[in-house]
């Protein structure tokens, strides 16, 4: 099984928005990292995001290129400054391939927790747009990063 956490795309400033949503620059991220992943044939049976706009935004983009007739949906524990053990839990039960829209600092922590079983080891940091593909291996909590990309690289 695969979760592929991905940062939501450029927001505008709280200033312009208090909702922050997807800026144009966001929106133009997303859209080629979800043309990506669908054009390198990954598809998801679950799309889950934080409820904050920028995040639900993002959610329905990555649900309509790669989401089949998954509907994204709001879950606890993916705010920006939310523990990663929270959701963790939450992975822990998956039983499909799964696409988390949300955060930093919570999506860097929440891999490094996965992948080495400790929050406070640095071990990725996703710019706006970007994805890191982990894949669970033989036990529960036995996860690998498989790929990681951001929008930049992608023209």
């Amino acid at each position: 099984m695969r979760i592929y956490l991905a940062r939501h795309g450029h927001a505008v400033s709280a200033v312009e928005n208090p909702e922050r949503p997807l800026s144009q620059e966001g929106l133009d991220e997303v859209r080629r990292m979800a043309a990506f992943m669908a054009r390198a044939g990954i598809r998801v049976g679950r799309v889950v995001h934080s409820g904050k706009a920028r995040a639900a935004q993002t959610a329905s983009l990555y649900a309509q290129a790669i989401g089949g007739d998954s509907q994204p949906e709001a879950v606890e524990g993916l705010q920006p400054n939310d523990q990663p053990s929270r959701f963790a839990t939450t992975v822990d039960g998956l039983k499909t391939d799964t696409l988390v829209a949300g955060h930093m600092p919570h999506l860097g922590r929440l891999a490094q927790l996965l992948v080495t079983g400790v929050v406070d080891l640095p071990l990725v940091s996703l710019e706006t747009g970007s994805v890191v593909c982990l894949e669970r291996g033989d036990s529960e909590d036995d996860w690998w990063i498989i790929w990681m990309m951001e929008p930049s690289l992608l023209g």
